[in-house]
């Protein structure tokens, strides 16, 4: 892990908190993370730093973004928050599953 660059405590889009990395991979990294006011825990995926400058990535991960926003299935997590932070870092929250990490 650790190709997503966000570190432990480091605030995203203004409203959370980064806990760890959970994984990374070719587009993105998916990090547990804490809304600041709720504390409710969340899966936040963004964009890997440098890709938003690549208009086709960013067209990728936006797509993703109003996609699985739109799907509702229970066997599916589900998408909590989608947005662009003052980065320009695309993020995605997402349901934290049961059974943590």
């Amino acid at each position: 892990m650790g190709g997503g660059a966000l570190a432990s405590g480091a605030v995203v889009g203004g409203r959370y908190t980064i806990v760890r990395e959970l994984s990374s991979g070719g587009m993105g990294a998916v990090y547990e993370a804490a809304h600041l006011f709720t504390k409710k825990r969340v899966a936040l995926k963004t964009m890997l730093p440098g890709l938003d400058a690549d208009p086709r990535m960013s067209s990728d991960f936006d797509r993703e973004m109003s996609v699985t926003a739109a799907i509702e299935c229970p066997y599916l997590v589900q998408v909590l928050d989608a947005g662009i932070d003052g980065t320009t870092r695309f993020l995605l929250a997402m349901q934290r599953p049961d059974g943590g990490f």
